[in-house]
């Protein structure tokens, strides 16, 4: 690589990860500490365990099957105490007694270390991106090119700073993908605790990690007795850590239910979840998609293949079978392999003519002013909120919850005769809805998406849908007596 190609490939991550910070940045203080509007589950239960653990029951909130694994919220809640400690230390809280107060009933500062947790997953990702697409293609310049090519990824900044166990995730897949690469050049134990003790967390963290284990096992070589060793060990302690519930189950034979909400239930291997990895590939991830196909293209007519590409098109391949064709799989389940696309890409981006590059380059640019954009503005339901708070004797009606409006308890939608004032996402209006005349609306999504706000908005072009929006946020509308 030549002193023009490579202050090239420098000046180009700088510009992109400048703007990527900034339209990151912009999330994450978007909201950071409260109204937490659509990603909140996971801090729910994160309280829930510290409740249990207050309330002296923690053993039945173990045994208790739920959406997520147990990981997440163990490491949030320990972060929460260290942060409520501080406060106690700094002054902050007045006494042990107010801080266990605060600690029980107040959410912000959970939110706070939340939101910081996952941005730092999103930050550790980045990092194992560049040095993955380094090792694999041996030069730095594939490094930088994976890394704007992950910068044109829509989701990728939506996930950011969201409070959901999928950054998480992503990033202990990147880990056990680094650790496995290690291990294909040099099998020792070491090694082999890493890329196993990885992907061991990566199922702890999320049911979608269990597919991590494709890396390590692939990296081992014909050793059958380690692969089962490390893997059936790794395996149970994942289990033990991250789906404690399951224990409870075991006696009476595994019921796949406990699993919660994973989709590895049983429902039916119908492939009508590939229309999501369509949308994704296509209505969101268009441009990885394209320098992908190129990237492959190249590999094929060069008959040079890194030494561990094909560990990383199996495991693509066996997510893409796996989830595309169980029932009720959406678009978010298939955020670890964005990174592994934007590897598969790099050369397509390296080799493209220069004008190619440049102009991706502004659209990634572009793409990420508009991020900052959006982060910066009010979403629609601080929007919402702004319009409500101007009628302070009006009763409230609204299928939303009402603390992501930030108003004090509403009437439920079908009591919308008693109210003054209905809100109501676009399309969800009550039936027979008379006596009513809109009086606001905020937001430009279709009835059924979250305009990006920590959502992948299911079935959306999110790619084309970015530059409509101008605020975060589903479509609001608000209806007022026509007397009021």
């Amino acid at each position: 690589m030549n002193g023009i190609d490579r202050d090239f490939w420098r000046w180009s991550v700088v510009i992109v990860g400048f703007v990527w910070i900034l339209g990151c940045l912009t999330w994450l203080f978007h909201n950071l500490a409260t109204n937490p509007h659509t990603d909140m589950q996971l801090v729910t239960y994160t309280m829930q365990m510290l409740q249990s653990v207050n309330e002296g029951d923690f053993w039945e909130y173990l045994m208790t099957p739920r959406k997520y694994p147990l990981l997440l919220s163990l490491i949030l809640g320990v972060l929460y105490l260290g942060l409520s400690g501080f406060l106690l230390i700094a002054g902050a809280v007045g006494s042990v007694g107010e801080l266990g107060s605060y600690f029980f009933a107040e959410r912000e500062a959970l939110y706070l270390v939340s939101r910081l947790f996952i941005f730092t997953a999103m930050v550790g990702s980045i990092v194992l991106v560049y040095r993955i697409a380094t090792m694999l293609h041996e030069e730095k310049r594939f490094g930088y090119a994976t890394l704007i090519l992950l910068g044109s990824s829509v989701i990728f900044p939506v996930f950011s700073t969201a409070i959901r166990p999928h950054m998480p995730v992503t990033f202990v897949t990147l880990l056990t993908l680094y650790w496995s690469m290690k291990l294909v050049r040099e099998k020792s134990l070491k090694h082999e605790l890493w890329a196993f003790g990885s992907a061991m967390f990566a199922f702890a963290t999320l049911q979608n990690g269990l597919l991590a284990f494709v890396f390590p096992v692939l990296a081992s070589g014909y050793r059958p007795k380690r692969i089962l060793f490390f893997g059936g060990a790794a395996g149970i302690c994942s289990i033990v850590i991250g789906y404690p519930f399951l224990i409870q189950t075991a006696f009476d034979g595994l019921k796949l239910g406990a699993l919660g909400n994973t989709y590895f239930d049983g429902t039916g291997f119908t492939g009508e979840s590939m229309k999501a990895i369509a949308m994704l590939l296509i209505g969101s991830e268009l441009f990885l998609t394209i320098f992908a196909i190129g990237g492959l293209y190249l590999l094929w007519t060069r008959k040079k293949y890194p030494y561990f590409i094909f560990p990383i098109l199996t495991y693509l391949a066996v997510y893409i079978l796996f989830f595309g064709m169980q029932t009720g799989s959406v678009m978010r389940f298939f955020f670890p392999i964005v990174p592994l696309i934007a590897v598969i890409g790099a050369p397509a981006l390296v080799a493209a003519p220069r004008v190619v590059r440049y102009m991706f380059i502004g659209v990634v640019v572009l793409m990420h002013i508009k991020f900052a954009f959006l982060g910066i503005r009010p979403d629609t339901y601080e929007r919402t909120h702004d319009f409500l708070i101007q009628h302070p004797g009006a009763r409230v009606a609204t299928h939303l919850p009402y603390y992501f409006l930030d108003i004090d308890p509403a009437l439920p939608l079908k009591l919308y005769d008693e109210a003054d004032i209905v809100v109501t996402r676009a399309g969800f209006e009550p039936k027979n809805f008379t006596g009513f005349e809109q009086c606001g609306k905020f937001g430009e999504t279709p009835s059924s998406q979250d305009g990006l706000l920590w959502s992948d908005s299911d079935w959306d072009w999110l790619l084309l849908r970015l530059w409509e929006l101008r605020n975060l946020g589903p479509t609001i509308r608000i209806y007022c007596r026509t007397n009021i």
